[in-house]
């Protein structure tokens, strides 16, 4: 406080004999004041303008007290931490006091396992500079709830835990694949992710191919065939038993 009384005190004086001095002084036409503390005229002169002196003096009376504190600037802080709960700490310096209501933040992170319900998940323990910890999942763990043919649920495993930190549950259609039955008639539309299962008959229309011995074979989707006879090349309306032979067999015929 002393440094900024003397500063004061140097400025009142200043500005006294400035005024004295411009009171007294025709400045030349091109001289004009617009805030700055000094001025030099046409004959290498400098001047100062009383004006501005009493401008510049009202710029420090609204300069902080603690700017003239060394130790407002002239210190490295050294933090400590109090009041941590599971959201927040209070960060303060030892030198300055310095202080704020902080939220926890992970400077440092470690992987860790996640066991919940009887499953284990991958996690990371995030470590805040307070020294609070909390586990979160690495990624979210995605389960389908089947939903019937429409489709299925997404969902994180761990909604609603202190470990997820949260994911809307979204409905989406089933990703099907076709698994052939092992009658070479039917096979299983199935959902590669909830699981879901619908048993439909083969539909031989997806590809076909003529055969030596004037036959042509018709193809599903699944991979299931039948051969008939070739009396049409138009898809087959029903299956003929006895042309119906298993991949081994036509292995065997064309060999």
């Amino acid at each position: 406080m002393k440094r900024k009384e003397y500063f004061f005190m140097l400025l009142t004086v200043c500005i006294a004999l400035v005024t004295i001095c411009t009171s007294a002084y025709a400045f030349e036409a091109s001289v004009r004041s617009h805030g700055n503390v000094v001025f030099e005229s046409v004959d290498g002169e400098i001047l100062l303008c009383g004006e501005d002196m009493t401008y510049l003096l009202e710029k420090v009376s609204s300069i902080p007290d603690e700017v003239f504190d060394p130790e407002y600037y002239g210190h490295i802080h050294v933090w400590e931490y109090d009041q941590v709960d599971s959201d927040t700490h209070i960060k303060k310096c030892k030198v300055c006091d310095e202080s704020a209501l902080k939220p926890h933040t992970s400077f440092q992170q470690e992987e860790t396992v996640i066991t919940y319900k009887g499953s284990v998940f991958s996690g990371t323990t995030n470590i805040c500079d307070c020294g609070f910890q909390w586990v979160k999942e690495m990624a979210h763990n995605l389960r389908y709830v089947q939903e019937g043919e429409k489709g299925h649920i997404v969902e994180c495993e761990l909604s609603d835990t202190k470990y997820c930190d949260g994911r809307d549950e979204a409905e989406e259609a089933h990703s099907y694949i076709l698994e052939p039955k092992e009658d070479y008639k039917t096979h299983l539309r199935a959902c590669t992710l909830c699981g879901y299962k619908k048993e439909e008959e083969c539909d031989f229309v997806s590809y076909s191919e003529k055969n030596e011995d004037l036959t042509i074979t018709w193809y599903c989707e699944c991979g299931n065939s039948v051969i008939l006879s070739d009396d049409t090349e138009n898809p087959p309306e029903e299956l003929l038993e006895p042309e119906t032979i298993l991949p081994d067999e036509t292995e065997e015929r064309e060999g």
